[in-house]
């Protein structure tokens, strides 16, 4: 956690948050000419429930939310829009791989979220094809969050709760 060392959080932040920030500051210059352009920066429930261990991670994730709000602001005006995507428990290979031991990603959300699976990468891009188009024009400058409920609240602490309390 925070306890990693330098190079740790500044490979985070390199990836997570400076490649985002450049890549707007390019391609922005762009569509702001234009006065078209839409922008969408892929974040995580990580910037709103940190993971043990992973605090840097989680950081530049929050930091990327809080930018594309200010981005959102500042660009809006000149025809561009910025939002932010926050994902879930996503079936990924990267998810498949730090599942645990004999979990799948399905198990893993099922554990964690009120959805009971994990979201398919189609059903992001298909959000986010929705958020890009005109039909999502007056979607500007917030964080969208595609989590299966996994930050609404402590499902893992109800759902636990809840099978005690029918055994009483």
């Amino acid at each position: 956690m925070l306890v990693r060392n330098d190079a740790f959080w500044d490979m985070n932040f390199a990836v997570t948050f400076f490649a985002p920030l450049i890549l707007m500051q390019e391609l922005g210059r762009g569509m702001a000419e234009r006065g078209r352009g839409v922008v969408l920066n892929i974040s995580s429930m990580a910037a709103q429930r940190p993971v043990p261990e992973y605090a840097p991670y989680g950081v530049t994730k929050a930091a990327l939310d809080t930018l594309s709000k200010a981005a959102g602001m500042e660009l809006a005006g000149l025809g561009v829009r910025v939002n932010s995507v926050a994902l879930g428990h996503v079936d990924t290979e990267a998810l498949q791989e730090n599942c645990g031991e004999g979990l799948t990603p399905d198990d893993v959300a099922r554990i964690n979220s009120p959805l009971g699976r994990a979201i398919k990468a189609s059903e992001i891009a298909d959000f986010c094809v929705y958020l890009a188009s005109d039909s999502a024009a007056p979607i500007v400058g917030t964080v969208l969050t595609i989590d299966g409920g996994l930050t609404s609240g402590s499902f893992s602490f109800s759902k636990t709760f809840g099978e005690q309390s029918s055994r009483s």
